[in-house]
């Protein structure tokens, strides 16, 4: 049987390997003091244990993000890159709303929550730029994010009793939307809520109220989020059209009344048709 000090010895030669194997050189410590080198070996892998949290980071939110419910299920990327401002008439008026959204996602990424809300007719850029906003907040920040077309999710409420896949679909994006404790799933720091209020009928002339267990899921939703996380809405109403459609109670939790995070695509072209 070895010695204590037989131990010791033997002890700091396996150390030594491990560190002319790391290419490390040995601490300026008594390799025989365990306290000393346990401090000195955490501080030695800090930096691996930041790395691996980052990469942790990235790979949670393409996960979260991948879970995105879209219209006709066919991601779509733009980024401010993509922001074309002679596509339009008037072109100052497009640099001015490119500019505010590219500044409001900059605020979110760096650590602000808001809701922002984006309104005008369809095709003038509406979705582009929240998709724009989301791509500068994840790849500066880490923040998860979660994009949902609130078209397809209304066709999640219809099918959820037929389809036990559809709910189980359903269901998992409210927890990821709202957060769910008993799951320790957390919300996601930015929800982009698109097109909403399409759901309430196509038609300009008549709106017929949001089904009543919809209203209810994005009203826990949109209570759960506010003042707490980030909520873009993108819509081609006008908020009187909203109100028909839609409790009050969560319109207030979602819809922001704060200028500055309210972009209106007014007199902007369609672009989508121009391409028809």
């Amino acid at each position: 049987m070895l010695s204590v000090k037989d131990s010791a010895k033997e002890g700091v030669r396996s150390l030594k390997k491990i560190f002319d194997k790391e290419g490390w050189n040995l601490p300026d410590v008594d390799l025989t003091d365990k306290q000393a080198m346990a401090d000195y070996l955490k501080k030695k892998a800090e930096p691996l244990h930041d790395e691996w949290r980052k990469e942790n980071a990235r790979h949670n939110f393409n996960r979260v993000y991948r879970k995105s419910l879209w219209t006709g299920n066919q991601p779509v990327k733009f980024t401010f890159d993509d922001w074309k401002v002679d596509k339009q008439a008037d072109k100052k008026q497009a640099a001015e709303i490119g500019n505010r959204a590219w500044t409001l996602a900059k605020m979110i990424a760096n650590g602000q929550n808001m809701n922002v809300y984006l309104a005008g007719n369809p095709g003038t850029g509406k979705t582009s730029l929240a998709l724009a906003m989301v791509d500068k907040i994840r790849n500066e920040s880490g923040k998860t994010a979660l994009f949902v077309s609130t078209d397809a999710l209304a066709e999640l409420y219809s099918r959820r009793f037929d389809d036990k896949t559809v709910q189980n679909r359903l269901y998992g994006l409210i927890d990821l939307m709202q957060g769910n404790r008993q799951l320790k799933i957390e919300p996601v720091d930015v929800l982009v809520l698109d097109d909403f209020g399409t759901e309430g009928g196509m038609r300009t002339d008549t709106k017929s109220q949001v089904r009543v267990d919809m209203q209810k899921g994005l009203f826990s939703v949109a209570d759960a989020r506010f003042g707490k996380f980030t909520t873009i809405v993108t819509t081609n109403n006008k908020t009187s059209e909203l109100q028909e459609m839609y409790n009050e109670k969560l319109l207030s939790r979602l819809i922001t009344r704060n200028p500055e995070h309210r972009l209106t695509f007014n007199g902007m072209v369609d672009v989508r048709a121009s391409m028809i």
